[in-house]
């Protein structure tokens, strides 16, 4: 699948593979061709970022539908869902916590924050000396794929959690 920057995916591979089920959601951060970075916003990944294989996902259009409509929806009701936070994390932890907080709209906002992270630490690392360096002998459109690379596997590595 040819897949782009920003686009939300469903996982479709082998079930357990990496901690991910067929049907988990997620949003590409960075595509390249293969292999895609993928911010995981449902299923045991929520909140993380894996390097996955492009052809273990599928492109989501159902899923962007039913999270604007349960948006649409929640907004004709008064607002966000309220729930025991202490009952959800007694009951299934911190990945239980974020699948209840992602289901009722209350991480609407975490894809953009993703995003505006992204966006900061490829400035920041397309500006360092070092890296200036080696993409100065590359093309613009490799040097901004290896920079979007680099910062992508950097927010990755930085809030992987070894305990996981």
């Amino acid at each position: 699948m040819d897949l782009q920057d920003g686009q939300l995916v469903s996982y479709a591979g082998a079930d357990g593979y990496d901690d991910l089920f067929v049907g988990d959601h997620g949003k590409v951060l960075v595509a390249d061709g293969e292999i895609a970075h993928v911010m995981w916003t449902t299923g045991s990944r929520a909140g993380t970022v894996t390097i996955t294989e492009s052809e273990l996902l599928t492109g989501s259009a159902e899923y962007e539908m039913s999270v604007s409509g349960s948006l649409d929806d929640s907004l004709d009701v008064g607002g966000l869902t309220s729930f025991s936070s202490r009952e959800v994390w007694d009951e299934s932890g911190p990945v239980g916590l974020l699948n209840t907080m992602v289901e009722t709209g209350h991480l609407a906002s975490f894809l953009d924050i993703a995003e505006e992270a992204l966006g900061l630490v490829s400035h920041r690392i397309r500006h360092d000396a070092s890296i200036r360096v080696i993409t100065a002998e590359l093309d613009e459109d490799e040097a901004e794929t290896l920079v979007r690379k680099a910062a992508a596997a950097l927010i990755r590595d930085a809030f992987t959690d070894e305990d996981d």
